[in-house]
């Protein structure tokens, strides 16, 4: 089962099974010198500023973190165009979109993720993130409290590493819980091995 979710994944950030070389690099801010950027412009667009909301990553990895997928689904595209974080901003978009099941959606967020340099690596934490999620949705379904933690926390862990991620588990489980229409367990212990 773990072969099949693993060339789903593959699929849909569109890598095959085989890893495959290509002759041109990425185009990342780190690839492309600044000279090769201002060369890349239009003339149109040369000396144009173009306003953007500046809190929307913040506000956006926020709402991931918590699991506010309906707030990060409604993050349009064209609001991501000029931004400067546009490429992790339509990740977390398209993790928006997956969880509430709009795949069509969420497979052009990825796509746009991946044109606008995110990594392969990134991507695929990003989509096993959402599966623990899943996972940890269904087993709260199930009353299965303890790996119901245990997958949202590996949901939080896999996302944001670097963060707070007891308390952060504890939120997203309540999150979680109002989304599926189910009252938070009472019973459920945070411990502090999670």
């Amino acid at each position: 089962m773990l072969h099949n979710i693993m060339n789903w994944l593959r699929r849909l950030v569109g890598a095959s099974p085989r890893k495959q070389k290509s002759n041109t690099p990425p185009l990342t801010d780190q690839s492309a010198s600044s000279d090769e950027k201002v060369m890349a412009l239009s003339e149109e667009h040369i000396g144009t500023v173009v306003p953007y909301d500046e809190n929307l990553l913040e506000r956006a990895r926020t709402q991931w973190q918590f699991g506010d997928w309906q707030s990060l689904a409604a993050i349009e595209q064209s609001s991501l165009e000029h931004h400067p974080d546009r490429a992790k901003l339509a990740l977390l978009a398209a993790a928006g979109h997956m969880q509430i099941g709009a795949r069509e959606e969420a497979h052009l967020f990825f796509q746009l993720a991946r044109d606008w340099g995110c990594s392969k690596q990134l991507i695929s934490q990003v989509l096993i993130s959402g599966v623990h999620n899943s996972l940890g949705c269904a087993a709260i379904l199930m009353g299965q409290e303890q790996r119901a933690l245990s997958h949202l926390n590996q949901s939080v862990v896999l996302g944001g590493p670097r963060s707070d991620t007891k308390l952060l588990t504890q939120a997203r489980v309540i999150q979680q819980c109002r989304a599926i229409g189910t009252p938070p367990p009472l019973s459920l212990e945070f411990k502090q091995n999670i």
